[in-house]
């Protein structure tokens, strides 16, 4: 059931639309047509992000009283009520990046498939009034063949990527400390800072390589959806920054 929900409502549709873009607006250019199709599946998702997004610079806002929280409240349980009566009555939604991505994936999983085995259009995988693209060009502007791995988009990807993450978790390394009784670092401290050191660092390294190895076409879509996140990112948290009077 599942499976015939996501090729009908999702995976089919996206075919559909990347081949009335090569029919049309991008004049049978690969390159351009995937670069529409991102830009397209990125604005429609833009209200989930901007909610996202709202979320965490609300939470970011609330970081004193959760630092106290933890302060007032050694007890595990009772910091999680506390916590979580806080988000309540702030109105943030912790859970809304985990939404965004769970909705996003089956998205990212079809576009995938369409560019992962070069780009078909098989007869019985359109709708009646779609008509397959006779030239498909693989050569992006009629410079980067796109069929083949990429080194200048893997990298591309890899920069993008790591001002993402320097746009997401910001520039500074250094992170808050809660101290224990022992005055060490309790594990959720060292944990935080694990994952921002991956996020800096291992994951644009790692989609540099699912980049390349992906061939042009995957390469260009990852570097396409990082572009238009940053000014996704960019324009939303510099406005509700200033609204929440948050200053870095």
């Amino acid at each position: 059931m599942l499976h015939t929900f996501w090729i009908t409502f999702i995976h089919t549709p996206l075919h559909n639309i990347l081949a009335i873009l090569l029919g049309t607006v991008s004049f049978g250019d690969l390159g351009v047509a995937i670069i529409l199709l991102t830009v397209l599946v990125k604005l429609v998702l833009l209200p989930l992000a901007k909610k996202s997004i709202i979320s965490q610079l609300k939470m970011k806002k609330l970081e004193p009283k959760l630092k106290e929280i933890k302060t007032l409240y050694p007890d595990k349980a009772v910091q999680a009520q506390k916590t979580m009566e806080l988000y309540k009555t702030e109105g943030v939604n912790p859970f809304s990046g985990f939404l965004l991505v769970l909705i996003q994936l089956p998205i990212l999983i079809a576009l995938f498939s369409l560019f992962r085995n070069g780009v078909s259009f098989a007869p019985e995988s359109l709708y009646s009034f779609v008509h397959a693209p006779e030239n498909i060009s693989m050569k992006f502007l009629g410079l980067i063949d796109l069929a083949k791995p990429s080194i200048v988009l893997a990298v591309f990807v890899g920069i993008t990527q790591y001002y993402l993450a320097i746009l997401t978790i910001g520039k500074n390394t250094k992170q808050a400390v809660t101290v224990t009784e022992n005055s060490k670092p309790s594990f959720q401290d060292e944990m935080a800072k694990s994952m921002n050191m991956q996020m800096r660092y291992v994951m644009p390294v790692m989609m540099a390589f699912f980049a390349y190895v992906g061939t042009g076409i995957v390469a260009l879509y990852f570097l396409t959806s990082n572009i238009m996140t940053y000014i996704q990112e960019y324009i939303i948290r510099k406005k509700h920054k200033q609204e929440l009077g948050i200053t870095e």
